[in-house]
C-alpha cells in the first residue's frame, strides 16, 4: 500500500473511532453498509469485516444482518455482490458462519410485503 495512502487512511480511522456516540461495534456495522452502499467490497470491505469480527468480537451473522439491511437501500444487487463475498472472507478469517436458517419473513418486513 501507498506509505502516504496508509497514513492519511490511519488518521482518519483514528479520527472517526474517537469520535463520542456510537460504540466501536456501531461503527463497525456502519462502514460496513457504508461498504456495501459504495459497492467497496475488495480490501476496504475485508479489512472492515476482519476489524469487527476478529479484533471487536461483532459475530457473523451481525454482519449478515446488516448487509440485508441495507439492501433495500444500497440495491438488491449491491448486497448480492456483498453476500458473495463475504463468505470468502470469513473462509480466509476462519469465522464460524453458522447462523440461524429460520428467519420469519414477516417480522422483517411486515406481512403486507410479499
Amino acid at each position: 500500500m501507498d506509505p502516504v495512502f496508509e497514513q492519511m487512511a490511519l488518521e482518519t480511522g483514528s479520527r472517526t473511532f474517537g469520535l463520542r456516540g456510537p460504540s466501536v461495534r456501531e461503527k463497525f456495522l456502519q462502514l460496513l453498509a457504508h461498504d456495501v452502499c459504495r459497492l467497496n467490497l475488495g480490501m476496504a470491505f475485508r479489512m472492515h469485516v476482519m476489524a469487527a469480527t476478529k479484533m471487536h468480537g461483532v459475530p457473523y451473522a451481525d454482519v449478515l444482518a446488516v448487509i440485508r439491511f441495507v439492501a433495500p437501500y444500497s440495491g438488491y444487487p449491491a448486497a448480492a455482490d456483498a453476500l458473495g463475498r463475504l463468505p470468502e472472507i470469513a473462509k480466509v478469517l476462519g469465522l464460524d458462519t453458522d447462523v440461524p436458517a429460520d428467519v420469519d419473513l414477516d417480522s422483517v418486513n411486515g406481512p403486507s410485503s410479499r
